[in-house]
Formats: C-alpha cells, sequence, structure tokens
C-alpha cells in the first residue's frame, strides 16, 4: 500500500511542471488609446478596442521590456500624429505690420539722433515715424461688435459697431526654447533645418526641427497705436520747442509700451508618461 501512495505522489509531482509549461506564456503589448495615452496591457488589444500595438505586435515576454519601450515607442507615435504647421500657419503666425516696423526702426534712429546732437535729422525721422504709423493703423485688422439689447425677456434690437485693433505686430524673431539641450541628434536635426530655411522651404524646416524635438519659440514684439501716435505728437511738439531731452522722453515711452508673447511654430508634442 505505502509503494502505490509513493508513487501517486511521485506522479503528482511531476505533472504540475508539466501543466505549467503547457500553458501560453503571458505576452505584454505597449499600445496606444485613441486619444493618444500610451499603456502595457497584458494581452493582444482587440480591433474593437481602437488601441495600437506600438514596439513588438507579437509583444514581450516579460513586462520590464515592455515598460523599457513605453517611453520611446510612445514618444515616437504621438510625434506622428502631431504634424508640423503648414506653410501657411507658420506665415501667419509670423506675419507682421511693416509699416508698424519701419515706425519702430525710425523711432530708435531718432533718439541716435537726438544722442548725437543733431535734432533736425531728429525731428525729419520721427514725421517719418508719424507717416508709418499712420499707415499701420490702415493695415491694422477690424473687427465687429454686435450687442442685443433686452428687456423683460423682450428683444430690443441689436446694434453692431465695427472697431480697428489697436495693437498690431511689427517684429518678431525665431529664437530656441529655453529647455533646449543640445546633442548630435539634435544638431543634425538643426542643420538639415538650416538648409530648408536657406531654400525658402518653411515646412520642413520646421518639420526637421519638430522631429529632433528641437522647440523653436517665435517672440513677437507689439506695439500699441493709439499712444504711439500721442507720444509721437509729444515728441515732434518738443522738438519744435527745442526740449530734446524731453523729447527723447517721448519717444523712449514708445519703446517702453511694446510687449512680446511667445508662440511655438514646432508644436512638440506633449510626453506621455
Amino acid at each position: 500500500m505505502r509503494k502505490y501512495l509513493a508513487a501517486s505522489l511521485l506522479l503528482v509531482g511531476f505533472s504540475i511542471p508539466a501543466f505549467a509549461a503547457g500553458q501560453a506564456p503571458v505576452e505584454h503589448f505597449v499600445v496606444m488609446d485613441t486619444v493618444g495615452n500610451c499603456s502595457v496591457v497584458d494581452s493582444h488589444p482587440s480591433s474593437a478596442s481602437g488601441m495600437k500595438i506600438l514596439g513588438e505586435k507579437n509583444g514581450y515576454s516579460n513586462e520590464s521590456d515592455a515598460q523599457k519601450a513605453l517611453g520611446s515607442e510612445c514618444k515616437s507615435a504621438t510625434a506622428a500624429v502631431a504634424p508640423a504647421k503648414s506653410d501657411a500657419e507658420a506665415q501667419a503666425i509670423m506675419r507682421f505690420s511693416q509699416s508698424g516696423n519701419n515706425a519702430i526702426r525710425e523711432i530708435a534712429a531718432a533718439r541716435v539722433a537726438i544722442f548725437i546732437g543733431d535734432p533736425k535729422l531728429a525731428l525729419d525721422t520721427i514725421t517719418k515715424a508719424k507717416a508709418s504709423v499712420a499707415e499701420a493703423e490702415l493695415e491694422a485688422p477690424t473687427f465687429t461688435v454686435k450687442t442685443t439689447a433686452s428687456a423683460e425677456g423682450k428683444d430690443l434690437g441689436t446694434k453692431s459697431v465695427t472697431e480697428k485693433v489697436d495693437t498690431v505686430p511689427v517684429d518678431g524673431r525665431l529664437v530656441v526654447a529655453d529647455d533646449f539641450v543640445p546633442t548630435p541628434e539634435k544638431q543634425a536635426r538643426i542643420n538639415k533645418a538650416n538648409e530648408h530655411f536657406k531654400n525658402g522651404k518653411q515646412k520642413e524646416a520646421l518639420e526637421e526641427l519638430r522631429l529632433g524635438e528641437v522647440e523653436i519659440m517665435y517672440n513677437r514684439i507689439w506695439m500699441p497705436l493709439a499712444s504711439t501716435s500721442k507720444h509721437i505728437e509729444q515728441a515732434i511738439k518738443l522738438m519744435n520747442d527745442q526740449k530734446y531731452y524731453e523729447a527723447n522722453l517721448a519717444l523712449k515711452a514708445i519703446d517702453d509700451s511694446l510687449t512680446v508673447d511667445s508662440v511655438s511654430v514646432t508644436d512638440l508634442p506633449e510626453k506621455k508618461s
């Protein structure tokens, strides 16, 4: 009786590993859902889920390999999803008023003329700046404001007023984002982008920078038209009164009124965790 019992235990002992070996191995898949979120799952996603398998299409044999692949694979996939700005979009962002740009350059030149003691040149240049600002006002886009009045639920009528914007972009420059960390790969992308810029291919240049994760910002300089016109009139009057120091301060007030905003022109994808 003992012999049969021992044999039975021995059979059970060998049958357990044989059963485990017969199981299908667990595979780990790196997937991205329909809104761009990435994760690791332990089963093959169904076609109905809308999930996209990233990296190894047959999955990873262990979870640690899948987790390692998660970052790089997700970054590449989301980069492909976010297209570079088109030429039209990039040009719209970087468009500025040429007349306004002339005005700020003429104002700067007038201040230099005052500093070197040439009041006639300063006054002539300020007068040119006045004309440039007037042209910038004509170029400024318009917008319509509609106001609807009502009382006790009754519509009393709608009034529409069309006005021009008071602040216009007058200059700008492309700069690299503050968190830029140079690498050989990024430098190669920058070199290719420079070649595209030389050939007038803005879209291709921005695409190279985006793929290299080089974020390029466009710093736009904005000038308030009404206050600029007011300060120019003051400066002209002060120049005619031979109050050159005060005229310079009036022109300086225009420089102080300029504002700057920054817009990304490469639209790097957000990093997923």
